[in-house]
């Protein structure tokens, strides 16, 4: 029974190395792709920097557990063991957030809500229904783009909106759009831009009004799949749910990793050892204890095969 508690002890940090070379996966997509995601230069630092240091920290304390249980450093298994319980605790904030974050940014409807940017989003929308493919702002549909459309939606935009060879691709581009709009929805306005290439949709809340064209990316690209709110809301909580399942999954193995050790530390039969030799798969025995096999005897039986194969990594 020892010997499996330190065995899934030792595992962890393994499944710690996993995990800190994911965030860092991810940092390096992040790296790449962010002026997709993220336009806000602050923020943007900010985020690469926070994924930065959390990837280097996991993947360090991950080596750093490995190499103390194979080698038998104290100090090492320390301080793997104590970031073990840390991050539980941070896996776990996760999970929770995730659960209560979404309802969160997601409080009230498209039009009212406590969300600030939720609001930005629909007066942007709602700016652009009055300016875009109008009299005050024509759109550059070219005659390739509106063959796209079916004969019925081509005569609901040949009657409703104004198209001109010199008109606009996008909203941004109305020469009144600057007098309706501050520096904070300008700001919002490229995020929705982004937004729009990446969900396929325009338009803010679902209505009887025609979706028929991107408002913020490129009128040219074609009838819009989705509206912008709803394709958002529904993202975002499937993607809190997959986020909340994996970190509550992860934090329940780094509970299990505490509890082995909790174990380990205070079985009766391990009081006898040293503190590093808790943590070990074998480990050296007084000679009078009659209830152990030698070290030889363990390679012999196979009993212990996972330490000899982390030991030959």
């Amino acid at each position: 029974m020892l010997g499996l508690l330190k065995c899934f002890s030792s595992i962890g940090a393994i499944i710690m190395l996993v995990v800190g070379l994911l965030f860092t996966g991810i940092t390096v997509y992040a790296f790449l792709n962010q002026d997709v995601f993220i336009t806000d230069e602050n923020i943007k630092h900010t985020v690469l920097n926070s994924l930065i240091i959390v990837s280097t920290v996991v993947v360090a304390v991950a080596i750093d557990g490995i190499i103390g249980v194979v080698r038998k450093k104290c100090c090492m298994i320390l301080i793997y063991q104590l970031f073990v319980l840390i991050f539980f605790a941070v896996f776990l904030s996760i999970g929770i957030g995730s659960k209560v974050l979404p309802d969160k940014v997601f409080e009230g409807n498209c039009t009212e809500s406590a969300n600030s940017l939720i609001k930005d989003a629909n007066y942007l929308y709602t700016t652009s229904d009055e300016l875009f493919c109008h009299a005050a702002c024509p759109c550059s549909l070219s005659s390739t783009s509106l063959g796209k459309y079916t004969e019925d939606e081509q005569k609901i935009l040949k009657t409703n909106y104004t198209f001109s060879d010199s008109g606009v691709a996008s909203t941004q581009n109305c020469n009144d759009f600057k007098n309706k709009t501050n520096q904070t929805t300008v700001t919002v306005a490229d995020t929705m831009r982004e937004i729009e290439n990446i969900f396929e949709c325009s338009d803010w809340c679902e209505s009887t009004n025609d979706n028929l064209f991107y408002r913020y990316s490129d009128v040219n690209k074609g009838k819009p799949k989705h509206f912008c709110y709803t394709i958002l809301k529904d993202s975002f909580y499937s993607y809190s749910n997959v986020v909340g399942l994996t970190s509550f999954i992860i934090a329940g193995v780094f509970l299990l990793v505490c509890v082995c050790n909790l174990c380990l530390c205070c079985h009766p039969d391990q009081k006898e050892l040293k503190f590093r030799d808790r943590f070990i798969l074998v480990a050296e025995r007084p000679s009078n204890d009659r209830g152990y096999y030698n070290l030889q005897n363990e390679r012999q039986n196979r009993r212990y095969w996972f330490h000899d194969w982390l030991r030959n990594v």
